[in-house]
């Protein structure tokens, strides 16, 4: 299913420095946010609303329940907080996304209390207040995992990864519902090798393009991207990728019907790149684009730009080796125009983005150091050239209160305590899935272990307390994880 890849591929050296085009615009409002708590939040999704105010979806670890709730946050156009919601029990919640309805929000995200057992999608309706209308589940008794939800027609699609319907090592899974959140239609990816859905988009024609990773012989992944017609059917699948990892995590469609998708790739640079490729409405590969320079970076949602174009968020490494929230601007065939980073030498990530009715732009992911806690929701609203009038990060604490519980875990599965970063954890010698989230409920990295294996490697992540949560011979325990 590898694809050939005509015409050149961009390698450019680009700063993503503050030194961009002026463009001609009244004067916007801009600013820089850190939201949250004490512990570790982040957003993953924000759109803005009817009112020229906000709406952010993502995870905490600062409220709610504790061990990770979805977050949902209402910011006016000024960027203050009008009010916030925590969702989910005692067990592992992650948000991944949020849009504005006529008469409220829709969230989408990953509950491991979910109606089908084990990990399950979650779909929430709310009114405009956040207040909670109904909730719907979508899976299996195994891990189902919600990467991306969309807005289609009179209803919604999510897509994720299923380790049910018999695909043990993971498949790209997606789930089309009406207005009242009943399913209308599941699909799943039709390849052979394990896959991983990243993202969706609806289509003009009622269907969705997934994106996401697929697995390789040579034990890489490959970049595709998977198009559903209205009844769930694929109409095609492109395949992207070179001789290390390639992932898609969002796509989008052009007014004429044809797509473009981000993500990044090892293949072609030393460095990990950002991966824009451009298809036509078959399909078939028009462009490549490997934007990056000598550090890492990847892209993590497209839209499209005021009056055509793309523009994307994501990350590099170019500041100090930590990860900078970037903003790109690029023409209709993924050439750069313009950019800008926001970290300011500090841990910065972009997730999402949003182009703003004044013409600027607004982003969200997450950021360190600026915040209350150890990581805080970031957002950044721009002007048209991607600038903000004043650098300075505004801390806003959310006044919402903090979890008195925390979620039932078993002790003693796992050992030792605490366990090394890149160390491995012993765990029972049944065939198992394991799964090791942070306490924001972010999906950290899965292993899936073979009958016998008596160890599993913990992905890197930072100090603190993380949760694994391993199925076995259709049983699910989950252990906290404290790493030193």
């Amino acid at each position: 299913m590898r694809q050939a890849l005509p015409g050149k591929r961009l390698h450019s050296l680009l700063l993503w420095c503050a030194c961009v085009p002026a463009l001609v615009v009244d004067a916007q409002i801009t600013w820089r946010h850190a939201i949250g708590g004490t512990g570790a939040d982040r957003a993953a999704c924000v759109r803005q609303v009817a009112d020229g105010g906000y709406i952010v979806a993502g995870s905490t670890g600062s409220f709610g329940h504790g061990s990770g709730d979805i977050y949902l946050i209402r910011l006016d156009a000024d960027g203050g907080l009008s009010w916030s919601h925590t969702y989910g029990g005692p067990d592992v919640e992650s948000g991944v996304s949020c849009r504005e309805l006529v008469d409220g929000f829709v969230i989408a995200g990953t509950t491991f209390s979910g109606s089908n057992g084990s990990y399950d999608m979650v779909l929430i309706r709310t009114d405009m207040s956040g207040e909670v209308l109904w909730e719907k589940h979508f899976g299996t008794p195994y891990w189902d995992l919600c990467a991306a939800m969309d807005v289609v027609g009179d209803g919604f699609v999510l897509a994720g990864t299923t380790y049910g319907h018999g695909a043990w090592e993971g498949a790209a899974f997606v789930v089309r519902t009406d207005g009242e959140g009943e399913v209308l239609w599941t699909a799943l990816s039709d390849a052979e090798a394990p896959t991983e859905g990243l993202g969706v988009t609806g289509t003009q024609d009622g269907g969705a393009i997934v994106t996401g990773s697929m697995a390789t012989l040579e034990q890489q992944n490959d970049a595709f991207a998977m198009k559903l017609d209205a009844d769930g059917g694929i109409e095609w699948t492109t395949v992207v990728g070179g001789a290390e990892d390639d992932v898609f995590n969002s796509a989008v469609q052009d007014a004429d019907g044809s797509y473009a998708a981000i993500g990044s790739t090892k293949s072609w640079n030393p460095y990990m790149q950002i991966l824009l490729v451009g298809f036509d409405a078959n399909g078939g590969v028009e462009w490549q684009r490997d934007i990056g320079n000598t550090a890492d970076a990847s892209g993590s949602e497209v839209r499209i730009d005021h009056g055509g174009g793309y523009v994307f968020t994501g990350y590099n490494t170019l500041n100090l080796g930590e990860r900078d929230m970037i903003f790109t601007v690029t023409d209709d065939q993924g050439w750069w125009q313009m950019g800008n980073n926001y970290g300011n030498g500090q841990p910065a990530d972009g997730l999402s983005i949003d182009p703003t009715d004044d013409g600027g732009y607004v982003v969200a992911g997450w950021c360190e150091h600026y915040g209350a806690g150890p990581r805080s929701v970031y957002v950044v609203k721009t002007d048209a050239n991607g600038q903000t009038a004043d650098l300075t990060v505004i801390t806003i604490a959310d006044p919402l209160s903090v979890p008195t519980t925390s979620a039932p875990v078993h002790e003693g599965l796992l050992f030792p305590v605490p366990v090394a970063r890149g160390g491995v954890r012993t765990v029972s010698n049944e065939r198992s899935l394991v799964l090791v989230h942070d306490s924001q409920g972010r999906l950290l990295g899965r292993s899936v272990l073979p009958a016998g294996a008596a160890f599993f490697p913990m992905p890197a992540c930072g100090p603190g307390v993380h949760v694994a949560t391993i199925t076995s011979a259709g049983s699910t325990v989950r252990a906290r994880i404290v790493v030193e």
